[in-house]
């Protein structure tokens, strides 16, 4: 087990100021969803890939992720996410923006050349009940969408 603790006085994670704003939180789970490429100027999503298989193209390279994996696409990255026609994805997207970690560039989460695509491992739970929570807390829109976890 590994713990850190932080003194809010003398150590921080971001620069003043610049700490994540949600922009938005998306659910997909038709069996047959595609996003096509986009980019994103000034967010940076965060996908939990609740079950099944979801295939990603970030910057002309091809990543899989599987149940209990975390994708970060960048703000800037040109991506295309579908889900896998045999094993169908359900995922969770937050965007993100305005934030800045000490020593790295506004909305970085990744060092670069990082892979993109993270396996949940032991934080598995909080990150479900986490993605979980956002998804009873938010509002639906009247114009979005809506499905269920």
């Amino acid at each position: 087990m590994y713990q850190r603790c932080f003194d809010n006085a003398s150590e921080t994670l971001f620069v003043a100021g610049k700490t994540p704003r949600l922009s938005r939180f998306a659910i997909s789970d038709d069996p047959k969803w595609e996003s096509g490429h986009h980019v994103h100027d000034n967010e940076t999503e965060l996908i939990y890939v609740k079950k099944g298989v979801a295939r990603f193209t970030i910057d002309s390279s091809l990543y899989v992720a599987h149940a209990d994996d975390i994708v970060v696409i960048e703000r800037g990255r040109l991506h295309a996410v579908a889900s896998d026609v045999n094993d169908p994805a359900t995922t969770c997207t937050c965007a993100l923006y305005g934030f800045q970690f000490q020593g790295a560039e506004e909305n970085q989460l990744l060092q670069p050349h990082s892979c993109p695509v993270i396996a949940a491992g032991q934080g598995k739970e909080v990150i479900k009940t986490l993605f979980n929570e956002l998804s009873v807390i938010l509002p639906q829109s009247k114009n979005s969408q809506t499905s269920s976890l």
